[in-house]
């Protein structure tokens, strides 16, 4: 991915940091889309998403049929939302695995990263949208009550 500039990886980047549990959405073979909530473990210097799972769960599986993805990020107080649509690869990379692990991480893999199922998945990212609602918050309601109202789409939100 090419973000627009290098203010939008980092604005991306630090909202990442703030928010790490995002919403992870793959494609079952059955073409149904799935969301469960993942830990981003780092966005590197090149706009890439790094997450920790086993080889046999749902979405680590689902990769094999369908590499995109979509992840949605959440700052909920704040009216701050990131989505994130890439393309998806597990993989298996000691070096890297090292780097990601901490308390946390372990928490989930009582065999430490000598578990044999242990494998990185990592987001290339196609685009990125940011919505902030924190200045329209009044707007938005006052808005989505007069989109209900005439059928028209609000315009409250800066996205």
């Amino acid at each position: 991915m090419t973000f627009q500039d290098t203010i939008d990886l980092v604005r991306a980047k630090n909202f990442v940091e703030k928010n790490r549990v995002c919403m992870l959405t793959t494609i079952t073979p059955e073409g149904r889309l799935v969301s469960r909530p993942m830990t981003a473990l780092q966005m590197d210097d090149q706009g890439n998403l790094w997450f920790m799972a086993s080889e046999n769960a749902e979405q680590t599986v689902s990769l094999d049929f369908d590499e995109n993805v979509n992840l949605g990020f959440a700052d909920v107080p704040s009216g701050q939302y990131l989505s994130i649509t890439g393309s998806a690869k597990a993989m298996k990379d000691a070096k890297k695995t090292a780097e990601l692990w901490d308390s946390k991480t372990a928490a989930w893999y009582p065999d430490g990263m000598a578990d044999p199922t242990l494998c990185l998945i990592r987001v290339h990212p196609h685009a990125a949208e940011f919505w902030d609602g924190v200045t329209a918050k009044p707007v938005l309601l006052h808005g989505a009550i007069r989109s209900a109202a005439t059928e028209r789409r609000s315009s409250g939100a800066r996205h």
